[in-house]
């Protein structure tokens, strides 16, 4: 039962593991969208002639594209974490073969530019700038979303390796009870 425990511990902290890299990429996604929402702010004010917005455009593009590629290459092993292909994981988070020591979760996250319509996207012009703002909040919540889900799922798997941690405690003492008996 030990040896399940431990076992059923680090199943645990692997599903953590594959949570946090997913949200390291949410992360940065979000960070782009801020700065895409900074970038058409200003692309959207007189302040600046259409030159200056056109090399605006040109790191607002750049970003656009980075954000996708976040969403296509976050990857845990094998699995993408991002690009939105539906996966459904089972964890073994408990020393037996009932379902109650699995945790199920389906990962369904896509964060391609495309779903977050901000694909096509672009400030070269003050109008343009002025009408994306809204799909840039648009995303920003759909994406805040997304990481209150796997914030959700994240806490999860902490309580059950803390729990695991407790039973793992509780049997080892009563082993060593058990082993330490003075039969003579």
């Amino acid at each position: 039962q030990m040896s399940g425990l431990k076992q059923a511990r680090s199943n645990a902290d692997n599903a953590v593991s594959l949570i946090q890299v997913a949200e390291g990429g949410l992360n940065e996604q979000n960070n782009i969208l801020i700065r895409l929402r900074e970038l058409g702010i200003q692309a959207a004010s007189d302040n600046i002639s259409d030159t200056e917005r056109g090399f605006l455009n040109e790191e607002f593009k750049q970003l656009l594209s980075e954000f996708d590629r976040i969403a296509k290459t976050t990857q845990f092993g094998t699995k993408k974490l991002l690009a939105g292909q539906g996966q459904n994981f089972e964890f073994q988070v408990g020393p037996n073969a009932d379902k109650d020591n699995v945790i199920s979760y389906t990962l369904d996250a896509d964060t391609t530019s495309s779903t977050m319509k901000v694909e096509k996207l672009t400030i070269e012009k003050k109008t343009e700038a002025r009408e994306g703002l809204t799909d840039i909040d648009a995303a920003l919540t759909k994406l805040s979303g997304i990481r209150a889900n796997f914030g959700a799922i994240q806490s999860r798997f902490q309580m059950a390796v803390s729990n695991l941690d407790i039973q793992y405690e509780n049997i080892a003492a009563a082993r060593s009870r058990i082993a330490d008996t003075d039969i003579a």
